[in-house]
């Protein structure tokens, strides 16, 4: 079978990282970051002399944890591995730091829009965000080759673990009056 026709077989698969699985990723990576903020901030609440310090310290940790976890080998934080998925540019390649830094700036728009940047994921044919659209990437499955990404695909069902974290994510909300 040709690298054509093997693409062409693959693109009515699962490919593209979903609206809920990446809710989902997002939760997971809103805990390590939060636990990675209480150890980092810690020292403020005995020294207020230290508050601005740990507070830039955190600011960096938080830029570098989604910048630098998206560009490299990995192509996905903690929370994208856990739900399958990875980023890529709009060829299946390793995004550059720099893009990964555009995509994260880029979120701004999405938030700005009051969350609308990334609704829109669950209606658009590669499921991407307001940023992904900005920064040229795509979330996709975490073993998709390039050329599968070339040809195109269906979403990624949404699992009973992705639901899992979705259901999680609500509960907390609800608990610590987020919502």
């Amino acid at each position: 079978m040709s690298t054509t026709a093997a693409a062409a077989a693959t693109s009515s698969q699962a490919l593209y990282g979903g609206f809920w699985r990446r809710v989902a990723a997002a939760f997971l990576d809103l805990v390590a970051v939060m636990l990675a903020a209480t150890v980092i901030l810690l020292p403020a609440f005995f020294n207020e002399a230290l508050q601005v310090v740990v507070a830039v310290v955190f600011v960096v940790f938080n830029f570098g944890y989604f910048t630098y976890l998206n560009s490299s080998s990995w192509q996905a934080t903690p929370g994208k591995l856990a739900m399958g998925v990875k980023v890529t540019d709009l060829e299946g390649k390793r995004i550059s730091f720099l893009r990964s830094v555009g995509r994260l700036f880029a979120m701004f728009f999405s938030n700005v829009t009051l969350g609308i940047g990334y609704v829109i994921a669950a209606f658009t044919d590669k499921r991407q965000t307001l940023h992904d659209i900005v920064a040229g990437t795509l979330v996709v499955r975490k073993d998709a080759a390039p050329e599968e990404i070339i040809a195109g695909g269906a979403s990624m069902p949404t699992t009973s673990g992705v639901w899992v974290c979705v259901a999680a994510f609500a509960v907390v909300a609800v608990l610590f009056n987020l919502v």
